[in-house]
């Protein structure tokens, strides 16, 4: 090797050496506090009402009937189903809600579309107040219930 080549390859060599040098200089900063900040938020009082039960109806047997096309433009899903053939019952009746509802869903015989029983109780809103200490129990008992699912809640289906 000549000496031009052993003179380019220690410059380079030193020009490396020197980056290094450099990028080791810079500084590398984290830090950390404890961050306490108010948290706002809207709270509303609960409300309380009782349910009234239709006593001139008494308990309803509405059968509702849902081509495949309703029920595709419902995804195909059973819960849509039931809700729609619940909320046609709630109209009927003029009610606000269908207490301790079933149902029984049934295909058409021709394959068409379903056949939704409802039955249950018509019932309306009534008596409306804001919740007192007295009702919070309750209400706190409610929200920490380990099983709050829908399915869990549900009378078994075959």
């Amino acid at each position: 090797m000549n000496i031009r080549k052993k003179l380019l390859i220690a410059g380079l060599m030193s020009i490396v050496g020197i980056c290094q040098m450099m990028a080791q200089k810079t500084e590398y900063r984290e830090s950390q506090a404890r961050l306490a900040e108010p948290v706002m938020g809207v709270y509303i009082k609960p409300l309380i009402a009782e349910l009234e039960i239709n006593k001139t109806v008494g308990k309803i047997k509405d059968q509702w009937e849902f081509s495949n096309k309703e029920v595709n433009a419902l995804s195909g899903e059973v819960p849509n189903l039931k809700a729609r053939a619940l909320f046609m019952s709630t109209e009927k009746h003029n009610a606000d809600v269908i207490v301790a509802a079933s149902f029984d869903i049934v295909s058409k015989e021709d394959n068409s579309g379903y056949y939704v029983t409802v039955i249950g109780y018509p019932a309306k809103y009534v008596r409306w107040r804001t919740a007192t200490a007295e009702d919070n129990a309750w209400i706190h008992n409610e929200k920490i219930t380990p099983i709050r699912s829908q399915e869990a809640t549900q009378a078994i289906t075959k």
